[in-house]
């Protein structure tokens, strides 16, 4: 239910359907259930990406060598550190952290917060398109891997085939 209504205020301040931005948490962390296994030092992420995670934690007063963060892909190549239900990188989270307090009214907002990591999520997905169904697929490939290109089709049709399950079932 927290997922639920997290999504539906996200929706309401982003312009992206709700059940779309249900699939993309199932994909991304399981609706929440799954957040992360590793540590900053086993993530491999970048130096850049460091640097944000400890300013991140520091200003959550959160010890950044034990906040969880996602592992590296086993199934293609990337790295680890999503943050939190939506799983944004930390440079990523540094663009959208002003457009989130100004949503949720959390300053400095909290990418381990379910409201805040799905109103990130939200505008992140609007960014890409995501206010249009038929823009749906072209946000996913992007919020994956910041290109529209083919080969994340796969992701895109995981993505909608949650989603169109969600309106159906919710409306």
């Amino acid at each position: 239910k927290d997922v639920e209504d997290a999504a539906k205020f996200a929706s309401k301040a982003s312009g992206v359907r709700k059940d779309f931005i249900l699939g993309m948490l199932v994909v991304e962390s399981n609706l929440g259930r799954f957040t992360g296994g590793c540590n900053a030092k086993d993530s491999n992420m970048s130096g850049i990406r460091l640097t944000h995670f400890k300013s991140i934690c520091e200003e959550l007063d959160y010890n950044w060598k034990t906040r969880k963060v996602s592992c590296p892909p086993k199934s293609y190549k990337g790295t680890g550190g999503a943050m939190g239900v939506a799983q944004f990188m930390s440079d990523t989270w540094m663009g959208y952290k002003s457009s989130i307090a100004s949503k949720t009214g959390h300053n400095p907002p909290d990418p381990w917060n379910l409201t805040d990591g799905v109103m990130a999520m939200g505008l992140k997905l609007a960014r890409g398109g995501a206010t249009s169904k038929k823009g749906e697929c072209n946000a996913a490939k992007l919020y994956l891997s910041g290109t529209t290109n083919s080969k994340y089709n796969w992701y895109c049709e995981k993505v909608l085939y949650w989603a169109d399950n969600y309106e159906a079932k919710l409306g």
